[in-house]
């Protein structure tokens, strides 16, 4: 099996605030930024999506000591993590940090609770 080398996922906590954690076993990295994490495992070509994104979720609850967290993955404009057929909040973004009309009556009826690890394939 043939590792994606380096992947690089960023966690984001509101549209300014992330970290970027990059998965390669290698060890190329010595000079990260503050807001870099090294985690030194693989996401193999092999993986299908579904297993890469787990993959991606357990390792970061690992290395974080986090346990169960919900994640949301989106590529540009395209969700990754989710099928969603119908969406009938009109302020809704791809991007959640930049959806608005949060206090629309859609919502309301819609999510009860949206709280999630946002993260960023990149």
């Amino acid at each position: 099996m043939k590792p994606y080398i380096p992947i690089k996922v960023f966690r984001w906590f509101n549209k300014n605030e992330y970290i970027i954690y990059i998965f390669d076993k290698l060890n190329k990295y010595e000079n990260l930024d503050k807001n870099e994490v090294l985690i030194k495992e693989f996401i193999y070509v092999d993986d299908n999506l579904d297993e890469a994104l787990n993959k991606i979720v357990v390792y970061i609850n690992n290395f974080e000591n986090t346990k169960n967290e919900l994640y949301y993955f989106w590529h540009k404009n395209t969700m990754i993590s989710h099928n969603i057929k119908e969406i009938k909040w009109d302020g809704f973004n791809i991007n959640p940090f930049l959806s608005n009309e949060h206090n629309s009556k859609s919502i309301d009826e819609i999510l009860h609770i949206y709280i999630m690890i946002i993260f960023y394939l990149f």
